[in-house]
């Protein structure tokens, strides 16, 4: 009866740090998947806060709503800092909890950073493209795998001016 004891005692202590990697690695997973949901629907509402903020008549207008530096490294404390409204709209998609990225390693870029070359007199009538790309190096939990991992995506929208 007592060497059985012992005997599942031993082969728990050997199973045990194998399954704990799985659930870690589980976790990591799970996590990754919500980081990348986050990451996609910042860029998207960066892009769509510039695509709705139309006319653009001038290039320090349209650069009014673009962050002070192109890329961009973070998300503001606070909004209405000179990172510019669109970075502002992209950032509320990112939670602050444990499961999303940490503003500290979100980097975006735009392009064009400044309102295209126009085809006629006035500005407004011109359409254009604007991508923003929002890129997240996620810290991992799971020993044994790469310490960091890049999720990134990038949403492109259509700036109709009337």
């Amino acid at each position: 009866m007592g060497r059985s004891r012992g005997q599942s005692l031993v082969e728990f202590a050997l199973v045990a740090p194998i399954l704990l990697l799985l659930l870690a690695g589980g976790a990591d997973l799970a996590r990754a998947y919500f980081v990348g949901i986050q990451v996609s629907d910042g860029a998207r509402e960066a892009s769509l806060y510039i695509a709705r903020n139309t006319p653009y008549t001038s290039s320090s207008d349209f650069s009014s709503a673009l962050p002070s530096r192109n890329p961009y490294s973070g998300c503001p404390s606070t909004t209405g800092g000179a990172e510019g409204p669109a970075i502002d709209a992209g950032c509320q998609a990112f939670g602050g909890s444990f499961l999303s990225c940490p503003s500290s390693r979100i980097i975006w870029t735009l392009s064009p950073d400044t309102l295209p070359s126009q085809s006629g007199t006035s500005p407004t009538g011109d359409s254009f493209e604007v991508t923003v790309t929002a890129v997240c190096k996620l810290q991992l939990l799971t020993p044994l795998l790469p310490p960091f991992v890049t999720i990134s995506s990038s949403s492109t929208s259509w700036v109709v001016q009337p």
